[in-house]
């Protein structure tokens, strides 16, 4: 997404601040169903508070905002990804999305490059992110981040008791 799309379309926040501003509704749930991918990946999967999230943003959208999210996602092959979050969250606390929307959202995702049925499949996802990078030296800058993260980032992830090395052992053990 272009900044100017997302401000464009962003949302005031007058009780925060008079220039406050937020993402709109649809840019909201795109991105928080992009950000239930990234917990699939880091392995710490659906959690009952995001899906929630999911399911009161999608019963406060009209037909119009549902139109918009498939203009949103359709270009930038994200019907799936925000498909599957409607699916999660409806497994739960049941549909919020018109069923002609989540049919058309089925179909569109099904031409699109990433499976919307993988994404919690850490390889996969990892080959589909190298693919997507536009030249050799950032595919080569991102495998290295890949197998030699950051020192804080590691901490975050396998806990502070390590040294350098032995969070790289971690990493490579998990």
């Amino acid at each position: 997404f272009g900044f100017d799309e997302l401000w464009r379309d962003s949302v005031p926040l007058p009780d925060i601040d008079a220039l406050a501003r937020t993402l709109s509704p649809v840019h909201s749930f795109v991105h928080a169903s992009v950000h239930r991918v990234m917990n699939l990946q880091l392995g710490i999967g659906d959690q009952l508070k995001w899906l929630y999230d999911l399911h009161l943003m999608g019963r406060r959208f009209s037909l119009a905002d549902w139109e918009h999210m498939l203009d949103v996602g359709r270009p930038r092959g994200l019907c799936g990804v925000c498909l599957d979050a409607i699916d999660a969250a409806a497994a739960i606390w049941g549909p919020v999305a018109p069923l002609d929307v989540t049919s058309r959202m089925h179909a569109a995702s099904e031409s699109e490059v990433l499976d919307r049925r993988r994404l919690a499949d850490w390889r996969y996802m990892q080959r589909m992110s190298l693919r997507v990078l536009p030249s050799a030296r950032i595919r080569l800058q991102w495998l290295w981040r890949r197998f030699f993260p950051s020192p804080g980032y590691m901490r975050e992830l396998y806990g502070t008791e390590y040294s350098h090395a032995g969070l790289l052992i971690e990493r490579v053990r998990r």
